[in-house]
């Protein structure tokens, strides 16, 4: 199988994360928002990201190298054991963060990682804070993307997030070569 192959767009990405939480809603919302309990949720086995991992027929593996969840084709069994997990090609790399203040710190880790999808989840507490850290990821990207592919070949979404008493809301946003754009 050739991984470089498997290429997961932004837009893939965000369907299948909007179907799963779709099967995780009520949980979600019955979460509260900034506990741990909301990273086990989503990062944890049978949580959202393993479900979109899944959809994508990609394996999902939480925690690898400080990665909150990484996403692979394949594993590569030809330079190590069976029951190791290492990967031939991380295509999707996701870091959620509970305090959208810390997520620049976490939007500069994915910005070192070589993957064709990285996606950072974040809660804003809102609008404004939301505007203020989205500004403040284009302006990270923009100085991380000196060969010019983050808009193509290496490319990021980010995902804004919240919860009410009665649903969750989620605002995308894709990095293109003018700015973030949001999908």
């Amino acid at each position: 199988m050739n991984n470089r192959a498997r290429i997961i767009e932004p837009e893939a990405f965000k369907a299948q994360f909007e179907a799963a939480v779709k099967v995780l809603e009520q949980r979600i919302i019955g979460t509260r928002l900034g506990s741990h309990d909301l990273t086990r949720l989503f990062v944890g086995p049978e949580g959202v990201l393993e479900l979109v991992a899944k959809r994508l027929e990609l394996t999902p593996m939480a925690e690898y190298y400080k990665y909150d969840m990484v996403m692979f084709a394949e594993k590569d069994t030809e330079h190590f054991y069976e029951q190791q997990t290492y990967a031939k090609v991380l295509n999707v790399v996701v870091e959620h963060e509970l305090k959208w203040g810390m997520s620049v710190e976490e939007m500069n880790k994915l910005t070192q990682v070589n993957a064709p999808l990285r996606v950072l989840i974040t809660y804003p507490n809102s609008e404004e804070e939301q505007e203020v850290i989205i500004r403040k990821f284009e302006k990270i990207l923009r100085y991380a993307d000196w060969a010019g592919d983050i808009a193509t070949s290496r490319q990021v979404l980010i995902i804004c997030g919240g919860v009410d008493e009665n649903r969750t809301y989620w605002d995308f946003y894709t990095y293109q070569n003018t700015g973030l754009v949001k999908i």
